[in-house]
């Protein structure tokens, strides 16, 4: 789940996205993995406060995973100037929301808020 990144916007196909390369890469090291059912939730051009309007999180809780990737579109979020108190907000609302609705399932999120932190330069 996430943005353009993981949808796979850019590659030629959705096999050549990380969601698809993560998923040609687990098959290939473990043969009983062949039956397991892999779902790119990724949409481009998503913010956080797309997804929470959107569809796409009761999409991820409909298909029942027992592994969630979500990669953060916070890249999408500078671009439509959403703040940084709003963007973690927004995150945790998302977080929350999947570890409610999904209490067995593994949630890995990529990008924590923590690391948009910058510091102005001072000279």
């Amino acid at each position: 789940m996430g943005s353009n990144r993981t949808s796979g916007t850019g590659p030629n196909n959705s096999s050549n996205s990380w969601a698809g390369r993560l998923e040609k890469s687990l098959r290939s090291e473990r043969d009983e993995l062949e039956t397991l059912s892999f779902i790119n939730h990724g949409q481009e051009g998503y913010s956080t406060k797309d997804l929470l309007k959107g569809k796409k999180i009761d999409a991820v809780i409909h298909d029942n995973p027992d592994l969630v990737i979500f990669r953060n579109p916070l890249i999408n979020n500078q671009y439509q100037s959403i703040s940084l108190e709003k963007t973690e907000k927004d995150l945790k609302n998302i977080m929350s929301k999947l570890q409610k609705e999904l209490p067995n399932a593994k949630i890995q999120s990529f990008h924590r808020i923590q690391w948009l932190i910058v510091k102005p330069r001072i000279t």
